[in-house]
């Protein structure tokens, strides 16, 4: 089943990729550089949509995993309907917060009918994105890759035939089609992540009953954490890029940055398909399974660094073609992006494996400390002139703490687990 995933989730994941390689020149000619740095700061800002499930996602996902192993699946659904009681009324308060930010957020405010029809609908289906962790956990993340990829491929086709016909086509245009593209694709995961659970769709009796597992709650929330830290460090960067330098310069951070996070969001769909095998081993304490998951892992990790450093080298003259001559960054520039995803897979690698065991009080800590020393060290950067370049550089320095840790306690465990077995 594993290598069922990871082929089915790197074919799917590649034609994503091959998609938004295509999609970039387009939306750039299309809507002009500065129009797309408007667009790109605008959907960077999605990815916080998901993280107000506090982590429930990531717990649900390994509970679903333990009970399909244990035959018990009354556990998966009990967890599941408390996960969508939960993120309903977290919804709820999403509409609040987003209507109050629209103020003082200037992308948000200025762009006013485009920023509804992104955040509303993502808004109001937010708690079908749990159908996303079910699927994973039952371990059809071939299947869940495949409905992912409705939503890019629905948007570019859209897109394409919009410019293709002379339609008019602004921010707000793309933000329609977005929306219909993307919703498209939660609501056919939900749909088959019901089946999965034994959820019925409009039994709102079973819901508003379902009880709430606190230590369950309590695991989530650590997970909650985690998210944080990784979009503070990970994916705030076109925005904190806006901020300082303009829309001009987030297009260009957005560009080279794409490059590195498509491979990336390639290793990552790799590695996420391991995270369940993880759990269904160590539910049957199986040792020897997970330590070669992990040495598997921390394979891929080294061939992706290898090749991310390669990519960088080119990097230029990949944004100057990719672009049509519009964007053009340093090869200097590119390093740091190269690092960063580098140091970033190998401290994945590590960071699975305990997700999986649910081992997360010491990177709660790191990742606390890296969120609060994010902002000031990007600043710095910023203010010695590192440009774009700025936000990698402080990440990467961020990052390795985390994978050191990562990587040694999961030796640790791997070894403590395969001892007791013996011992036994």
């Amino acid at each position: 089943m594993l290598f069922k995933n990871i082929s089915f989730s790197l074919f799917y994941k590649i034609l994503t990729m091959v998609l938004s390689l295509i999609i970039v020149p387009l939306l750039i000619n299309t809507l002009g550089t500065e129009n797309y740095g408007v667009w790109v700061a605008l959907t960077s800002l999605i990815a916080w949509i998901s993280l107000f499930d506090f982590g429930l996602g990531y717990a649900l996902k390994n509970t679903v995993t333990t009970s399909i192993a244990n035959n018990k699946l009354h556990l998966a659904k009990a967890e599941a309907l408390q996960v969508l009681k939960l993120t309903c009324i977290l919804s709820v308060l999403l509409l609040i917060v987003f209507f109050c930010s629209i103020s003082f957020i200037s992308v948000l405010k200025l762009n006013l009918g485009a920023s509804l029809m992104i955040f509303v609908p993502f808004i109001l289906l937010f708690p079908l994105k749990a159908g996303n962790a079910i699927l994973q956990g039952a371990r059809l993340i071939a299947l869940e890759s495949g409905f992912s990829f409705i939503g890019p491929l629905f948007f570019f086709i859209f897109s394409t035939l919009f410019v293709l016909f002379g339609f008019c086509f602004d921010v707000f245009t793309a933000a329609v089609l977005f929306t219909i593209s993307y919703v498209a694709s939660i609501i056919c995961i939900w749909l088959k992540a019901c089946k999965v659970v034994n959820i019925s769709l409009f039994d709102f009796r079973e819901l508003m009953l379902a009880k709430l597992d606190f230590s369950r709650i309590s695991v989530g929330v650590k997970f909650f954490v985690l998210q944080v830290a990784s979009l503070v460090l990970y994916s705030v960067g076109t925005i904190l890029v806006y901020d300082q330098l303009g829309p001009q310069e987030a297009a260009h951070y957005d560009v080279v940055s794409k490059i590195f996070v498509l491979g990336l969001s390639l290793f990552n769909m790799v590695i996420a398909a391991f995270w369940p095998e993880i759990t269904n081993y160590f539910s049957r304490s199986d040792f020897n399974g997970i330590k070669t998951l992990y040495l598997r892992m921390i394979f891929l990790s080294l061939i992706f660094s290898l090749g991310s450093f390669f990519v960088a080298y080119f990097a230029p003259e990949i944004v100057s073609a990719w672009t049509i001559g519009k964007i053009n960054i340093s090869k200097e520039q590119a390093i740091f992006f190269g690092a960063l995803v580098s140091i970033q897979s190998f401290a994945y690698s590590g960071a699975v494996v305990l997700n999986a065991l649910e081992k997360m009080n010491v990177q709660l800590v790191l990742t606390s400390i890296s969120v609060f020393l994010m902002m000031p060290l990007s600043m710095l950067f910023f203010s010695n002139n590192y440009g774009i370049s700025s936000v990698p550089l402080a990440a990467a320095i961020l990052t390795i703490p985390a994978m050191l840790y990562a990587n040694t306690h999961t030796y640790i465990l791997i070894r403590t687990g395969l001892l007791n077995a013996k011992a036994s």
